[in-house]
């Protein structure tokens, strides 16, 4: 696998750097968490604060585009990342809500026929 950085901009309102790379896969498509591992080594970032957002396989060529925010942190990292982004890395899922919670404003609509 070789990864080609397409732009590496600094966000100081998040605390993060921003990289856009390619990946050229030898074989398969390469999994998020080997893109991770060689992204970090490459670019010498913190792999508990460095997080791949988006990868995309281009059709028919054995090339992916991917996305990839790197903290200063790994507190702005859970500040500001989605939570399934976050299991995706822990391998993790989070609990789902009670089943006693509160049904939406207005219920589900009326069944066909039946009066509002």
């Amino acid at each position: 696998m070789e990864l080609k950085i397409i732009s590496n901009t600094e966000n100081k309102a998040f605390g993060r750097r921003e990289i856009q790379f390619n990946i050229m896969q030898d074989g398969s498509t390469s999994k998020r968490a080997d893109v991770h591992a060689e992204l970090c080594k490459t670019l010498n970032l913190k792999p508990e604060s460095t997080i791949v957002v988006k990868m995309q396989q281009r059709f028919g060529t054995r090339e992916s585009s991917a996305v990839a925010h790197a903290y200063e942190t790994k507190e702005l990292m859970v500040r500001y990342e989605p939570h399934y982004l976050l299991d995706r890395i822990s391998g993790q899922k989070r609990k789902p809500k009670a089943a006693g919670a509160k049904p939406a404003k207005g219920g589900a609509a009326p069944k066909k026929g039946e009066a509002k």
